[in-house]
């Protein structure tokens, strides 16, 4: 292993991106929930939650997307690792795919509002667990 001094700050850039895009997927999910809640509760709708969750999830779900490419990259080129080849990769495979489930959803959503909305919320929550497991998992993996 080298050392911290000779590591190259490029072998950081995944795990920022990640982190980063997990840190607004939860601020992004906490909207949606805030929004769930208002209309099992029958309360009014906090309408600016709702313009925050729609402008934050594009850029969560792309920087958790665009974060897996960038993982399988810095294990083939810099660690020497076999492509998925850690638990962390398939566990971060599920995140990415709860993610953008959830958000391929959501687009539908926006379109038509009176479609069920349980998938969506179901999808956020498991691709958030997998990505918060993937990050416990990636820790180990870290230069």
């Amino acid at each position: 292993m080298a050392s911290p001094a000779s590591t190259p700050w490029v072998s950081f850039v995944h795990p920022a991106v990640a982190a980063s895009g997990l840190l607004l997927c939860w601020l992004t999910l906490r909207l949606g929930l805030a929004l769930r809640d208002a209309r099992v509760k029958r309360a009014p709708k906090p309408e600016a939650a709702r313009g925050r969750h729609v402008r934050l999830a594009f850029p969560a779900v792309a920087l958790v997307a665009g974060s897996f490419p960038l993982g399988l990259l810095s294990a083939v080129f810099m660690r020497d690792l076999k492509p998925m080849g850690s638990a962390h990769g398939w566990i971060a495979a599920g995140a990415v795919a709860g993610f953008v489930g959830a958000g391929l959803i959501g687009r539908s959503l926006a379109r038509d509002p009176t479609r069920p909305r349980g998938l969506h919320t179901a999808l956020s929550v498991l691709g958030l667990f997998f990505g918060l497991i993937a990050a416990l998992t990636g820790i180990e993996l870290l230069p």
